[in-house]
């Protein structure tokens, strides 16, 4: 996959390394909070029906973490940030989505 970002050590974990370029750059911006213990990216699937080019992210707190679902033209990846609140994140998501297009689903 073209232009996929690749993060590894640190505060990233698990057994995926890819990020598809919207989802490892919000990834990014998580990993510059303090509270940010880990960050562990998820399978891409890709193949998806064509949605113009637009971007949605959507938030999903659970247990012990918080589920960031990035939808991006034919492709979409979760991963999952820990050690962070659910309004943290948000904010996070809603500063770094000022800067691109994108809808933000919470």
């Amino acid at each position: 996959m073209a232009g996929r970002i690749n993060k590894s050590g640190g505060k990233y974990g698990g057994r995926h390394t890819s990020f598809i370029p919207l989802a490892g750059k919000l990834a990014l911006e998580m990993e510059k909070n303090d509270n940010v213990t880990k960050i562990s990216p998820g399978i891409i699937k890709t193949g998806l029906s064509n949605v113009s080019g637009d971007k949605r992210i959507k938030l999903l707190e659970q247990k012990s973490c918080v589920l960031v679902r990035v939808r991006e033209n034919i492709s979409i990846q979760e991963f999952r940030v820990y050690g962070i609140a659910m309004n943290e994140v948000i904010d996070i998501t809603r500063k770094f989505k000022h800067k691109k297009r994108i809808e933000l689903v919470l």
